[in-house]
């Protein structure tokens, strides 16, 4: 009941004690009651209260009974410990109200707020950028001219309409470079919307979300390069062979020219 311990009698005697059925709140309580050193018969009568209730006996050395007052402090904390939790679960506050601000004032505030925060933005964003450059400047050597996308995010519903997110190497504001694309339409209307970004001009969120994807990126790219330099074989093969027919095709020709001329003009009559 959160009340301190009594004393209700010493000696002999008998005690009553009124609770109340209910707590301010309407919940409900626990009542404990404990009796040290046994010797006394103890009866417990209630009327049907809600609360929870309880007796235990207490044994005490009989040197130790000029300690009471310390036996029952360390007894209460025990049953609070031991079913404060269960019996009386603490119910949060509810938040105290904020006083209602102006509107003018609220934008006022923010708008300075935004004011000091975006350098720090600018600043970070500027930072990640440089990152980005020296992965550029990196891949430019090497002459790829390969484009690679890769996946990072997409979907689909039951109407045909999707979306996608992606991370690539293209062609992109006359360089070769890292960027960024979003897609989206519809596979049964014919619909489709892509939007195509250098790395560091992409919106910020995209840029967060697709730079956990640049080893997937690069590993994408040795694919593509693989699979381009196939190509390009297989390609120089039928050049090859294309060269090969026309080389023979003119050396036909030729042929042909040197047999008329070995045959000299028709003279006529």
């Amino acid at each position: 009941m959160g009340q301190e311990p009594s004393d209700f009698f010493y000696g002999h005697g008998t005690v009553g004690l009124g609770v109340a059925d209910a707590l301010i709140n309407g919940g409900r309580g626990f009542l404990v009651s404990f009796v040290i050193d046994g010797g006394r018969v103890v009866e417990v009568n209630s009327t049907g209260f809600s609360h929870r209730s309880m007796v235990s006996r207490l044994a005490v050395a009989r040197e130790q009974s000029g300690n009471r007052a310390r036996i029952i402090l360390g007894f209460e904390r025990y049953l609070y410990r031991r079913f404060s939790p269960q019996f009386f679960p603490r119910k949060a506050l509810a938040p105290m109200p904020h006083p209602k601000v102006p509107p003018s004032e609220r934008i006022n505030a923010s708008y300075k707020q935004l004011a000091t925060i975006s350098p720090e933005l600018h600043s970070a964003a500027k930072e990640l950028s440089k990152t980005i450059d020296e992965l550029n400047t990196a891949l430019e050597p090497l002459y790829l001219r390969v484009p690679a996308w890769h996946t990072s995010s997409h979907g689909e519903d039951q109407n045909g309409n999707y979306w996608n997110r992606a991370i690539g190497y293209a062609w992109v504001e006359h360089q070769w470079t890292i960027a960024l694309k979003t897609a989206s339409g519809n596979e049964h209307a014919d619909l489709h919307d892509e939007e195509v970004w250098a790395f560091s001009k992409a919106p910020r969120w995209l840029i967060i979300e697709s730079v956990a994807k640049l080893p997937d990126l690069f590993e994408t790219i040795i694919e593509r390069v693989k699979e381009t330099t196939a190509k390009l074989k297989a390609r120089t093969e039928q050049t090859k062979e294309l060269v090969a027919a026309i080389r023979a095709a003119a050396a036909e020709i030729e042929a042909t020219k040197g047999a008329a001329a070995l045959e000299g003009p028709e003279v006529g009559l």
